[in-house]
């Protein structure tokens, strides 16, 4: 188990680290002494480097979120309100979170979530996909016949440009107005 927590300590330092200065302007020999190791066993359990210390950083942050977003969803009243309530949840959460907000706000982030590199972190989202998906054909919607991936990737997309440029999208109300107006139809209503 040391091995385990040699590795939480190495996220959590990269957090704290990245929330300072900025994934682009930190080393990560900066990263290593802030959680006490050798750069060698950074490099031992993260050898993607960069890229791999920045999705292991935003599936540990996603991690917690994944129970409370699972039970917003089951509280909606329906699935349609169940996509607004996700998705203004971890829409909300990440534009407050000190250390999620500025990761998303630089590009080379962004393209890495949106990338290959980070399926496994997508995997959950797809999950809480299936469980709205299988409401709303419960309520008499059709079968949406878009591939889940597909549809996890636009609905980060549209997540990542309110965090990142929210522009007159601000407030909590606003955010929920905007998922219900321009991507609840989109998702849930098939030709």
């Amino acid at each position: 188990m040391a091995a385990a927590r040699t590795r939480s300590a190495i996220i959590a330092a990269a957090a704290e680290t990245f929330a300072r200065h900025g994934i682009d302007r930190v080393a990560l020999d900066e990263v290593a002494a802030e959680a006490n190791v050798h750069r060698g066993t950074l490099h031992r359990h993260f050898p993607g480097g960069r890229e791999e210390l920045v999705l292991a950083t935003l599936e540990h942050r996603s991690e917690a979120l994944a129970s409370a977003t699972a039970d917003l969803i089951e509280a909606a009243p329906t699935a349609a309100e169940a996509v607004v309530e996700a998705s203004a949840f971890l829409t909300l959460t990440a534009r407050e979170d000190r250390t999620v907000a500025p990761l998303l706000a630089e590009s080379t982030v962004r393209a890495v979530l949106l990338g290959p590199a980070a399926a496994h972190l997508r995997a959950g989202l797809v999950e809480l996909w299936h469980r709205i998906a299988a409401r709303a054909v419960a309520e008499g919607a059709p079968a949406v016949a878009v591939d889940p991936e597909r549809i996890v990737d636009h609905l980060c997309r549209v997540g990542l440009s309110l965090v990142t440029e929210p522009g007159d999208v601000v407030t909590p109300d606003q955010v929920r107005a905007h998922f219900r107006t321009f991507v609840v139809h989109a998702l849930l209503t098939q030709p």
